[in-house]
């Protein structure tokens, strides 16, 4: 977790710093970004993972939520990546996600192999608050880009509603579980 936040922090380095690079992309396009402007379903998003990771209860989920960023952002970055190439977008406005494209692919096992297993080794418990935790953050992610695509006219994906669909699924059925329990 130690190396993952070091590299987020640009390993020391200001220019390497990931929210300085995101800022640097959205200046380039003329965005200024505020709660105002934002989408409620982004900013449910940010505060679900503000909250997860804000009362140490959730600690697991908190862990599970961000591995699954870890596991889900290599291909978005290269998606994005290639759509800022087809925008002319210079390689230094579009570096976080030329780089996330690839460095999320170590992240991501190194988060599985030295985060999430060690975790689960340690108390298997502990692998059903990470699952909900990836599952919770999956169900915003969904939620947000479904709401992306229709603010620019573009048709809802099979994908986005088959996690939706599988999310709620499992969110009635863990909530049926703990009011039986109760």
């Amino acid at each position: 977790m130690a190396r993952n936040f070091w590299d987020e922090m640009g390993r020391g380095s200001a220019k390497g710093m990931h929210g300085p690079m995101l800022e640097r992309l959205a200046s380039f396009f003329g965005l200024a970004p505020t709660p105002d402007t934002a989408v409620p379903e982004a900013l449910a998003l940010g505060n679900t993972m503000i909250a997860l990771a804000r009362h140490r209860r959730y600690a697991f989920h908190s862990v599970g939520a961000l591995g699954v960023i870890e596991m889900t952002a290599p291909g978005r970055a290269a998606l994005v990546d290639a759509g800022l190439r087809r925008l002319r977008t210079p390689a230094k406005k579009r570096h976080y996600f030329a780089v996330h494209a690839v460095l999320d692919v170590k992240h991501s096992e190194a988060w599985n192999r030295e985060v999430l297993r060690s975790l689960v080794a340690e108390d298997a418990r502990r692998a059903r608050a990470i699952g909900e935790g990836a599952l919770i953050r999956l169900w915003h992610g969904a939620r947000t880009f479904e709401r992306y695509r229709c603010e620019f006219g573009l048709p809802l994906t099979q994908s986005a509603s088959q996690v939706h669909d599988a999310s709620a699924e499992y969110t009635t059925a863990s909530f049926r579980g703990s009011v039986q329990r109760a």
